[in-house]
C-alpha cells in the first residue's frame, strides 16, 4: 500500500509492505497544484523513488490518500489513475471507525489529526498529547479512553518566518535551524534565536498547560511533524518523537475502508 500525507508545503509518501513501512519520501506539495507538475513528479520522482528503494519493479496494489485540498486532490486523481492503474482511495473524517472524535463539528477535523490519533491510538494508547509540527502546530488531546477531545492549533514556525519577510522586507533572511547562541550577535542571529526559542516556548507552554488539564492521567507526549524532531530537543517533559505517525495512521485508516469487491 502506497499512502500520502499531502500536507501544506509537504507532501510525504510512505510505502507500507503489510504493517512494515519499507520506504518514505516527501515532495514540495506545491507541485501537486499544477497538473503538469503532477504528471512530472509522478512519472519521475514518485517512480524513481520507488524503485530505487526496493531495487525492483514495484507496483502497489492501493493507493491511500490524506488531503484536504479538492484542487489537489483532482490533480492526483488523474495522474495517479494513469501511472499506477489503480483507483487512488481519498480518507475524509468519515473513514474513522476506531476512535470517538468528541469534538461539535468532526466534518471540520484535517484528516492529519485524525490519521495522528488513530495511530497515537494503537501505538501508544490514551491518554496521550500529540504535538505535529510543520507549516502550522496540532497540539491535541486523546483521553484514557482513546477518545479524541480536541487541541490546539498555531500558526508554525515556517509560517512565523514567512510573515517576517512578508511584513518586514528589510531583515535578512533566515534559515531555520538551532541556533549556536541564545543571544543573537547580529540581527540573523538574533531572528533565529527568536524564531527557535519563541516557538520552543510556545510548544513548551501549550504541552504543560494540557498536562495541568489533565494532571492525573499521566499523558504521554508524542511529537511529529516535518519539524518535530528539530523542536523536540527543547520539550522539558519527557515525549516520544515519531516522525512517521501520520502516514502510520492513515494507513491504519486504508485498512479499515478497503473497497468492496463485488
Amino acid at each position: 500500500m502506497l499512502v500520502a500525507d499531502i500536507g501544506t508545503s509537504r507532501a510525504s509518501f510512505g510505502l507500507f509492505e503489510n504493517k512494515n513501512l519499507k520506504a518514505i519520501f516527501h515532495i514540495n506539495s506545491e507541485h501537486f497544484l499544477d497538473q503538469e507538475k503532477v504528471e512530472q513528479e509522478i512519472s519521475e520522482s514518485l517512480r524513481d523513488k520507488l524503485y530505487y528503494n526496493l531495487d525492483q519493479d514495484y507496483a502497489p496494489d492501493r493507493l491511500v490518500i490524506a488531503s484536504v485540498n479538492q484542487k489537489v486532490n483532482d490533480n492526483l486523481n488523474l495522474v495517479l489513475k494513469k501511472y499506477f492503474k489503480i483507483e487512488p482511495q481519498f480518507l475524509s473524517w468519515q473513514s474513522n471507525k476506531n476512535i470517538d472524535l468528541m469534538v461539535e463539528n468532526p466534518q471540520t477535523l484535517g484528516i492529519d489529526r485524525i490519521a495522528n490519533a488513530v495511530a497515537a491510538q494503537a501505538e501508544y494508547h490514551g491518554p496521550v498529547i500529540i504535538v505535529d509540527i510543520g507549516t502550522a502546530i496540532t497540539v491535541d488531546y486523546l483521553n484514557q479512553r482513546g477518545e479524541f477531545q480536541g487541541g490546539a492549533i498555531t500558526p508554525g514556525p515556517i509560517t512565523g518566518i514567512s510573515a517576517l519577510r512578508t511584513y518586514c522586507p528589510h531583515l535578512p533572511e533566515i534559515d531555520l535551524s538551532r541556533p549556536e547562541h541564545l543571544i543573537g550577535q547580529f540581527t540573523k542571529e538574533a531572528i533565529q534565536s527568536g524564531i527557535y526559542y519563541g516557538w520552543s516556548s510556545m510548544i513548551e507552554g501549550l504541552i504543560t498547560r494540557f498536562l495541568k488539564k489533565d494532571a492525573e492521567q499521566n499523558s504521554r507526549i508524542i511529537v511529529t511533524g516535518g519539524l518535530g524532531a528539530l523542536f523536540a530537543e527543547e520539550i522539558l517533559h519527557p515525549s516520544i518523537v515519531d516522525p512517521n505517525l501520520t502516514l502510520k495512521g492513515i494507513k491504519i485508516l486504508g485498512d479499515l475502508n478497503k473497497p468492496t469487491v463485488i
